[in-house]
């Protein structure tokens, strides 16, 4: 498996992003099959080289704007605090747009509306939401109770 793992990682300069090759999610970051379910690149990067996350821990980047980083030496074991206060000291949060004019938005405000029109109106199941607009039944939910597209 470990081969299987890092042939999708272009593997250059030991202190440069290694970035991931394959399958990403809509917001950069890469994601592997590994024992019949989906994982984040990096974090399967972590485990392979460093072990397990630490319980009440994640694995974060020390790459500025890199989420398709899998260089182990730019990945640490860390709360999600401190992410979010990388994310602040690094200036990522700054000019992140809401909504449809954020770079990564696969939806529009229309869409956002429509799918919440769709669950609480309409009474469609948030599997089949899903199947409608091509994105998983936990970013539905998400769009539902107002956990992402919050601002519309």
């Amino acid at each position: 498996m470990p081969d299987r793992f890092w042939s999708k990682v272009d593997i250059c300069g030991e202190n440069e992003c290694w970035v991931w090759l394959a399958s990403r999610l809509p917001t950069g970051y890469g994601q592997f099959r590994l024992y019949g379910k989906m994982r984040k690149a990096h974090v399967v990067a972590y485990v392979l080289t460093h072990g397990t996350v630490p319980e009440g821990m994640q694995v974060n980047h020390k790459c500025v704007g890199r989420p398709d980083c899998c260089n182990p030496k730019h990945l640490y074991a860390g709360t999600h605090y401190e992410n979010m206060r990388d994310m602040v000291d690094q200036g990522r949060h700054i000019g992140q747009a809401p909504g449809e004019a954020h770079s990564l938005a696969r939806l529009s405000n229309a869409d956002v509306l429509e799918i919440r029109r769709l669950y609480s109106e309409d009474g469609y199941p948030q599997n089949v939401i899903a199947d409608m607009f091509g994105i998983s039944r936990t970013q539905v939910h998400e769009i539902i109770y107002r956990k992402r597209w919050a601002s519309i």
